[in-house]
């Protein structure tokens, strides 16, 4: 294996001229100098090694991302995208699972910066605990690591993030629904103090109001982002009369159209269901399911351009990028039958 030494000897300067050309730190060095050692390097094979370069730089090229649930196919998703984006611009990944738990998420937040990360990708658990915003605003105040969060927003004034409109997303799903013709529109939601629940629940209030419609809370079922979910809450809407459900992740939605098909209903026909997020799912059903997009491969490109841009800057700053979703329409809806 070829050393500093030997990429010295061939390019004929000394090894400290190398190492600093190599780390991009010799500002003197002349052109002609530096395409001798990046030549000479490339001929031997040279291969910095990186813990030399961490201490050099000051930077050990590892971000930190952590997820609620990799289990959840948009977030396993989101892992994948963030992976490739850091890998075009040679960072590595070191990942952790919360599974939901907000204890969790908070102390892989402090594993990570505890290990020398250069910066952090956040996305929260779905259910809180006490003084949680508080807790992960003392975290990222106490350290220089930068920290983005993706899709799910804590309130703060220290941490950047890029998230998605979740209130458009919303009023997007319950609008295309009641111009079908619906009146009668169940919700099936989650975790109900996430900020993400709230926006698209708001949303939904706000298509209604368009059309004249009150909100009704008996039309609301609560449980969490998965199938069962779906499965376990739509028969009581079902028994409630409504023509239509807006489910606020894919997942639940295909809990909702299993539960509607065992009962011998049609989709759309007998009832109508959105889904949320568009995951690869959505397409998998019989008939194929209306939903909001995310833009998942953006949110994950414009959070690690953020990060990078933040682990450059010589001083704090914050910023906040929201995204737009859009409705994309399958064949989970249509107009409700005529009584």
């Amino acid at each position: 294996m070829a050393t500093i030494k030997d990429v010295a000897q061939l390019s004929k300067v000394s090894a400290t001229t190398v190492s600093l050309i190599l780390n991009n730190k010799a500002i003197r060095a002349s052109e002609e100098t530096r395409a001798r050692v990046f030549e000479a390097a490339k001929q031997l094979g040279y291969e910095p090694n990186p813990i030399a370069v961490a201490l050099i730089t000051k930077k050990s090229h590892t971000v930190g991302l952590i997820l609620p649930n990799i289990g959840n196919f948009f977030f396993s998703e989101l892992s994948k995208l963030v992976e490739r984006e850091l890998d075009r611009q040679q960072y590595a990944l070191l990942f952790g699972n919360s599974m939901g738990t907000a204890e969790k998420d908070l102390d892989y937040l402090k594993l990570f910066i505890s290990k020398g990360v250069d910066g952090i990708i956040f996305v929260r658990a779905s259910k809180s605990s006490e003084n949680y915003a508080d807790r992960f605003k003392e975290i990222v105040c106490g350290t220089q690591v930068p920290v983005v969060m993706a899709d799910r927003v804590i309130e703060n004034e220290v941490a950047s993030s890029v998230s998605v409109n979740h209130e458009l997303g919303g009023y997007l799903a319950t609008k295309h629904l009641l111009e079908l013709g619906h009146r009668k529109i169940g919700c099936i939601t989650a975790e109900p103090t996430l900020g993400n629940v709230i926006a698209r629940l708001d949303g939904y209030r706000r298509a209604l109001a368009e059309f004249g419609m009150e909100f009704d809370p008996e039309l609301i079922c609560s449980g969490n982002f998965n199938i069962n979910t779906g499965k376990t809450l739509m028969p009581s809407l079902l028994e409630k009369g409504v023509t239509a459900v807006f489910a606020f992740n894919d997942l639940i939605a295909i809990g909702a159209y299993r539960a509607c098909t065992r009962r011998g209903l049609q989709i759309p026909e007998d009832i109508s269901i959105v889904g949320y997020d568009d995951i690869i799912l959505s397409e998998i059903p019989d008939r194929p399911l209306t939903t909001v997009h995310q833009p998942v491969e953006l949110i994950a490109k414009e959070a690690v351009d953020l990060l990078l841009s933040l682990i450059e800057a010589k001083e704090k700053y914050k910023k906040d990028i929201i995204l737009q979703p859009k409705l994309v329409v399958r064949e989970s809806t249509c107009p409700p039958r005529k009584s």
